[in-house]
């Protein structure tokens, strides 16, 4: 059998509630009465037995107080009565004594007269006396508080208790004024997530339609970013680059290419790429904004921007466009360019880590082999431009172009090996010189 026992008991009132903690009852038929129900419904058998309890004593103590008032109201009656029945004896002895009462006598009248003020007297005060009975149900007193009994009076029809139920099942009603409050303050408080809702099921629907078509196209096979990935791998390998495709967390950046420390740095080089495929073309602002959060989330030194055709870049950029944010140089370009503009990118931070390093080498000799490649690049993209906007030249173009690849990974490639074995180029220095 479960005891209520407890090292010290606290007792916390609260406006709705008595909180009652480690309290032990010391009574064997509290227990017992308890014991008598199954374990589960000792709670609500307590609380109901302490609420019995509590409505006795306050029922008793309500039965003692109507007994005080009467005996006091007796006993006031009683020192009334008895002051005024010892009034007209003393005034009546005082004139007998002095004038006399007998027949015949003065004060004879007046002895009649004080008699019946004497009796007069005496049944106003019986009246009175009986119409302060609290235990009377015909005395005034007995019958203002038979009334208050009634008010006070859980079962009876009209009481207090039964007026504010019936308020509260009026407001809490199906119809009732708090009900319909508690709707109407609900429904102004879900509207605005019922719009926000439907606006998600828009963007759902407008996703998947946008799914469902791209599972129709030649894109089903793989996205944007996993040609982007596997571009990079065929030409770089992995010989001295790490070539992560990190796009899947939907965080900036697509692709994160982690370079082994070579030439005077120590430390490897990062350069973040986002590839976006897109009909309407971005310019300078958008991109150094989107390739800004990338290099800075991914921790990169420099940044590539490919598009997969010239209609995701504006015309302020076209083919082929230089730029740098805090965190260093960028290339925004097409497709066909990615290696180049990858190779470009990582040139451009290690020549300006070997500028503010103490390696022995020559680092201004490197500038006239960038400059080589900024001139081809200039070239190429000029050359770019007349292949999209015609194909008469297509021959002499595509030629053209093919020597100025070339030259640019001549460029490169000096440009790399001088940055690597740490030594100086000389001026015009070119792989057939």
């Amino acid at each position: 059998m479960a005891e209520l026992t407890g090292a010290s008991a606290a007792i916390v009132l609260r406006p709705e509630a008595v909180l009652i903690e480690r309290l032990e009852v010391p009574d064997r038929e509290v227990a017992d009465y308890l014991e008598a129900f199954p374990e589960p419904e000792w709670p609500q058998r307590l609380v109901h037995a302490i609420r019995v309890g509590v409505f006795c004593l306050q029922h008793a103590v309500a039965g003692q107080n109507t007994e005080f008032v009467r005996r006091q109201v007796e006993q006031l009656l009683s020192e009334v009565e008895k002051k005024a029945r010892e009034i007209v004896p003393e005034i009546r002895d005082s004139l007998i004594g002095k004038v006399g009462t007998g027949p015949g006598q003065a004060l004879a009248p007046v002895a009649e007269v004080a008699r019946a003020a004497e009796t007069a007297i005496s049944k106003r005060l019986d009246e009175v006396h009986r119409r302060l009975d609290p235990k009377s149900s015909d005395s005034d007193l007995g019958q203002a508080l038979a009334e208050v009994r009634a008010l006070l009076d859980p079962e009876r029809r009209g009481s207090i208790q039964d007026v504010l139920g019936a308020v509260v099942r009026d407001m809490v009603g199906q119809d009732g004024p708090l009900v319909a409050q508690v709707k109407k303050q609900v429904s102004e408080a879900v509207q605005p997530l019922a719009g926000e809702i439907d606006k998600l099921r828009t963007l759902l629907t407008g996703q998947q339609a946008v799914e469902a078509a791209l599972r129709d196209t030649t894109v089903k096979g793989g996205t944007y970013e996993e040609e982007v990935v596997e571009l990079l791998q065929r030409v770089l390998g992995r010989s001295r680059v790490t070539i992560e495709h990190v796009g899947g967390d939907n965080q900036p950046g697509d692709v994160l290419l982690t370079f082994l420390p070579e030439g005077p740095t120590d430390q490897p080089l990062k350069i973040v790429v986002e590839a976006r495929d897109r009909e309407h073309g971005f310019g300078h602002k958008r991109v150094s904004q989107d390739l800004g959060e990338a290099m800075r989330h991914r921790a990169a030194q420099g940044a590539v921007y490919v598009a997969r055709t010239s209609a995701g870049l504006a015309a302020e950029i076209g083919d082929w466009g230089e730029g740098r944010v805090a965190s260093g140089p960028y290339i925004a370009t097409v497709h066909d360019c990615l290696p180049v503009a990858v190779r470009w990118v990582v040139v451009q931070v290690r020549h300006e880590a070997a500028q503010g390093s103490k390696a022995a080498m020559d680092v201004n000799a490197v500038e006239p082999q960038l400059s080589r490649v900024r001139t081809a690049l200039k070239r190429l993209t000029a050359m770019r431009t007349q292949l999209t906007s015609g194909r008469t030249a297509l021959d002499k173009i595509g030629a053209e172009v093919d020597s100025l690849e070339a030259e640019i990974k001549d460029a490169l490639r000096q440009v790399e090996d001088a940055l690597r074995l740490g030594r100086g180029l000389q001026a015009g220095e070119t792989s057939g010189e």
